[in-house]
């Protein structure tokens, strides 16, 4: 438990579901509002994020989708050493984070939208159990503006994150951030941890930035959505649809043969920057 600041009360389930009731909060399914009340696992995250801290030099993180704050309570009593910025977007739960606030000197809270503040605030770390209906598009902006990442998601969508070239899951989100950071599995999060209980399990993450989000990863983006439009069809079929045609016989001759002939799905991360770079030589010129 969190000493003092929960002061008689024993368990961090009653915590919660006193706040919520004083400040009659109840909790919106439109908005994917579970809250993770497992102590271990909160304290696994903050010492995880500290050992992080130390060995990659940072001093604030940003916390993505802060609920009523049961993460931001044991990372803040952690990581004493760490300025936590914590954004929610439901203004309902500003009270009991204010709270929270009062109490840690290092927390700041922020009531917006994580996808358009990301990018503004000056931190490039973040944790957080994102939210499952908004997962995507805040893995884009993390892909773009965070450089160190531990996050809470839907097994299925970490599953994808991890996925191998020629597997059901691998996917298009699955080549961006592979192309950028560097992922580790922390490990799995039953559904009996959430309240109220998801119909599915969460995995924890580690994303630490290897490559900036920049031009070619830009390009390489836009050639994956098009080509997994047309995922089990051959490279040199899917290329046709994607790229313009004059340049697809051209590539050909660039191309290794084991390459043009694999199917989108199984192309890896790598191939598909080979595909991106022959591509845009032969449109500057570069290459006849």
């Amino acid at each position: 438990m969190v000493n003092n600041f929960l002061d008689s009360q024993r368990d961090l389930s009653l915590w919660v579901r006193e706040k919520l009731r004083v400040y009659g909060i109840k909790l919106k399914k439109r908005l994917s509002q579970v809250i993770l009340l497992n102590e271990k696992t909160l304290e696994k995250i903050a010492r995880m994020l500290k050992e992080l801290s130390i060995i990659h030099r940072f001093s604030s993180v940003i916390e993505i989708g802060s609920g009523p704050g049961t993460l931001t309570l044991y990372v803040a009593k952690e990581c004493t050493n760490l300025y936590i910025i914590a954004i929610e977007i439901d203004k309902r739960f500003s009270a009991i984070l204010r709270e929270i606030q009062e109490y840690f000197w290092n927390v700041d809270i922020i009531i917006g939208d994580a996808i358009q503040l990301i990018d503004v605030i000056r931190s490039n770390v973040a944790i957080g159990n994102l939210p499952y209906h908004i997962t995507s598009d805040i893995l884009i902006e993390i892909a773009k503006h965070i450089d160190i990442a531990l996050i809470t998601v839907q097994k299925d969508v970490g599953m994808k994150i991890i996925s191998k070239p020629g597997s059901k899951s691998y996917g298009k989100i699955s080549i961006l951030l592979q192309l950028l950071f560097d992922i580790k599995y922390v490990g799995g999060i039953p559904s009996k941890f959430f309240r109220p209980k998801p119909k599915v399990d969460s995995s924890i993450l580690l994303l630490v930035r290897k490559r900036i989000y920049d031009k070619t990863i830009e390009r390489i983006e836009e050639m994956t959505k098009c080509l997994f439009s047309y995922r089990r069809k051959h490279v040199y079929k899917a290329l046709k649809r994607c790229i313009d045609l004059e340049y697809v016989d051209k590539m050909l001759s660039y191309m290794e043969q084991n390459l043009w002939r694999k199917r989108v799905f199984q192309l890896s991360p790598k191939d598909i920057e080979k595909l991106v770079h022959i591509y845009v030589e032969l449109k500057n010129g570069e290459r006849k």
